[in-house]
């Protein structure tokens, strides 16, 4: 499409029509994108997807919450982790581990 609308034609050195076939293209592609990347990221339920995902790769009941912290703060000190779990270091250290694993 970019092709055509830069293609010389006899009249002058852009053809109107072929620029608006273009943009009218462009426009197209990137709304598809915009609607296939909000369904894919759906922010409002991004936690309860990713709560889904730790639930099915990790045995620890705690791990879904720890995530959820993370995905909610940007980024958790590592010495906080038994604040946000309301449990000890060991156990809050254990969970942090099976994560990473």
């Amino acid at each position: 499409m970019m092709d055509h609308a830069d293609r010389p034609q006899c009249r002058g050195d852009l053809s109107e029509a072929a620029l608006k076939e273009f943009c009218e293209w462009f426009l197209t592609g990137a709304l598809d994108q915009i609607r296939f990347s909000k369904a894919t990221f759906d922010l409002d339920r991004l936690e309860d997807r990713y709560r889904f995902l730790v639930k099915d790769i990790s045995d620890d009941k705690r791990a879904p919450d720890l995530l959820a912290a993370v995905l909610k703060h940007g980024s958790l000190e590592r010495g906080d982790v038994h604040l946000v779990l309301k449990t000890s270091e060991r156990t809050a250290r254990n969970t942090m581990s099976a994560l990473v694993r």
